[in-house]
């Protein structure tokens, strides 16, 4: 067991014999950028040994690395492992958080919850009405169109908290089953949630389910990423029971983390979150679920599941009320999944009257066209493209990024934006789509994408 001391983050890790650093960096929580989950592909996970000894250069590292890069002493942390007893390395970082579009403006149309909150009052027990407490409330409940069972969480609250309170109590029910019960003065707000699952980032949006209003939203990466941050990678990861395990905890846990932020800014109570809808690509839909995504490693691309499930918050240890409905719309084929659908669902795109194209461009970009009340759907992988894999200089939009970049008509840069005005660390991809935009208007590269005899080449 090596202890390997981490710059600039100031910490000390131990390494097991024959372990890699990247694997330990990422089991002690450090984040290091490793777009191909460890294959030695990607070239991101650079730390620089400053004192002890790492294993010798491997051929992936002299094949991927410069020769200034491995003489000034950077190696490949997926490559590397300790080979003396105390190590101090540096880790190359692109930290911080990424910039996300979270809001745009659609309209939602009216809301028709499947949760409703009221207050009732029940007749006391006597020697002339002995039903349960239980029976007592469903039969209250049906009047209102509700009762046709409870819970049995909220059958626990029931004997104390009816005969404290005279028989009255704030009752919440399900799609007609009750399943919690409050004292009569709790006259919270019903809350639900929705939830999409990127590739690259988790974004959850915290609702008034009365009102039909959006009360506050936030992101944040998808704690699967430490496990690759394409696809296949995490695909592979999950195989086996323990990976598709690992898979579900980690965003399961990033949907907590964000609900939790939302809880604690807005003073909202997670008892009263009620409903959630999740949606994402197929092999997130998978992986959150905990389900094998091998059908989904090769052609035909089978998904394990393609129907609407509803399941209780509970079955999924999410940060809510546990008999909440927690729904995951279904995912329509391949690698176009329920994310797709709520694009098509919220855009109305199967309505509109001339033939219409819908994007919804991220790591796994999806794309939809509707003509004739028909919708044809298909995805493609745009993660190399737009975060930087298997760019040189390519990067996440996060601090230090290039996000825009202007050139004038002999190629010049008259504009370079980062984000957070931070020095460039390298280019995400609205600098990349910016930058080859520039270069084809200014002759650069011509319209099929090749290089052309230029001054500035």
């Amino acid at each position: 067991m090596a202890k390997v001391f981490i710059e600039p983050v100031g910490v000390t890790i131990e390494v097991a014999e024959e372990q890699d650093l990247l694997t330990a960096l990422l089991a002690a929580g450090i984040a290091i950028p490793s777009d191909c989950a460890g294959r030695g592909t990607c070239a991101k996970c650079l730390v620089r040994l400053g004192s002890g000894e790492l294993t010798g250069v491997t051929e992936v590292e002299a094949r991927r690395l410069s020769a200034h890069l491995r003489d000034d002493g950077w190696r490949l942390a997926c490559q590397a492992q300790p080979a003396s007893g105390r190590v101090s390395i540096e880790v190359r970082q692109t930290g911080g958080r990424r910039r996300i579009l979270t809001t745009s403006k659609l309209h939602h149309g009216k809301a028709k919850p499947a949760v409703a909150r009221r207050l009732v009052e029940l007749p006391p027990a006597t020697l002339a009405d002995k039903r349960a407490d239980q029976e007592r409330l469903l039969a209250t409940c049906a009047a209102c169109g509700d009762g046709r069972q409870a819970a049995l969480a909220a059958t626990r609250e029931l004997p104390d908290l009816l005969r404290r309170h005279g028989w009255r109590a704030t009752v919440t029910s399900y799609d007609g089953r009750v399943i919690d019960a409050e004292p009569p003065d709790v006259q919270a707000i019903a809350y639900g949630a929705a939830v999409d699952i990127g590739t690259s980032k988790v974004i959850v949006y915290l609702f008034d389910l009365e009102a039909g209003r959006l009360v506050d939203q936030e992101a944040a990466e998808n704690p699967q990423m430490r496990y690759g941050e394409d696809v296949i990678s995490r695909i592979a990861r999950a195989i086996d029971a323990d990976g598709a395990r690992e898979l579900a905890t980690a965003v399961r846990d990033g949907i907590n983390q964000v609900l939790g932020e939302l809880c604690q800014r807005n003073g909202v109570d997670p008892r009263h979150i009620y409903d959630m809808t999740v949606v994402g690509n197929t092999a997130m839909h998978h992986l959150a679920l905990g389900l094998s995504p091998v059908g989904l490693g090769s052609a035909p691309f089978a998904p394990a599941v393609a129907a609407p499930l509803t399941l209780r918050a509970a079955e999924l240890g999410l940060a809510m009320n546990p008999e909440g409905g927690v729904h995951f719309p279904p995912p329509i084929a391949g690698f176009v999944g329920s994310d797709a659908l709520a694009v098509v669902a919220a855009t109305r795109l199967a309505s509109k009257r001339l033939p219409c194209l819908a994007l919804d461009i991220g790591t796994n970009t999806e794309i939809a066209i509707a003509h004739d009340g028909r919708v044809t759907a298909t995805s493609c992988a745009s993660g190399p493209a737009f975060e930087g894999y298997q760019i040189a200089h390519g990067m996440k939009a996060v601090a230090g990024a290039i996000e825009r970049v202007r050139l004038d008509h002999a190629g010049l840069p008259t504009e370079v934006t980062t984000i957070g005005n931070q020095p460039a660390l390298g280019l995400c991809g609205s600098g990349v789509v910016d930058l080859l935009a520039g270069l084809v208007a200014s002759g650069v590269v011509d319209r099929t994408g090749r290089m052309q005899p230029h001054a500035r080449v």
